[in-house]
């Protein structure tokens, strides 16, 4: 699959990554929008601590269930779900009195495990929830809190990449404003499929 990945703080690139497989409890989703969050932004630019080195980052996102692990039910092949990025280990006391929100080993999809920059993500079944059918993803993303910019990766690495240089042999977006809808990024995505 096509995935940006952030190698290091400064350092993003667009490129071949595995795809993932839905562990026990888990769904393997297809990506149909992400938004950008000023979250990604920091972990772009090694503000954001909890986050390891690289990364696949994107935690605002919905799209359609592709597979299911072990022991899910409930989610079929091509169920269209947004997905609650947030992880808590549901064990300590402030998991265990419902406040998830100060888990002492919170994490999050595309924050401290990869993300939804890409074609495909894995995630928990319990945090994907039911989108209408009648919904287009834009409709999607604005009525469940997503951030509203439906963007694909291409885009998605423009924006970034703007911020800072890329690393050594990937491709950049023109940075004298001629070109940017057509921009080399995007060129180089299409051009070159896994």
């Amino acid at each position: 699959m096509r995935a940006v990945i952030i190698d290091k703080p400064g350092r993003l690139r667009v490129a071949a990554a595995s795809d993932p497989e839905a562990g026990p409890g888990e769904v393997v989703v297809q990506v149909g929008c992400c938004g950008i969050c000023g979250t990604d932004l920091h972990i772009l630019d090694g503000e954001f601590p909890p986050t390891p080195y690289p990364i696949i980052p994107g935690h605002e996102f919905a799209g359609t269930v592709v597979s299911a692990g072990p022991g899910v039910s409930d989610l079929a092949e091509g169920t269209r779900v947004a997905v609650d990025p947030s992880l808590f280990c549901g064990r300590c006391g402030y998991c265990r009195a419902g406040r998830g929100n100060l888990c002492t080993d919170w994490g999050a999809i595309g924050d401290t495990v990869n993300g939804a920059f890409a074609q495909y993500v894995a995630v928990p079944a319990g945090n994907a929830y039911r989108l209408p059918a009648d919904l287009g993803w834009l409709q999607s993303v604005v009525r469940t809190g997503v951030t509203p910019v439906v963007l694909t990766a291409a885009l998605v690495a423009l924006v970034l990449a703007s911020r800072h240089p890329p690393a050594t042999g990937t491709a950049a977006p023109a940075r004298d404003g001629t070109g940017a809808k057509e921009g080399t990024m995007s060129r180089w995505l299409t051009s070159r499929q896994p």
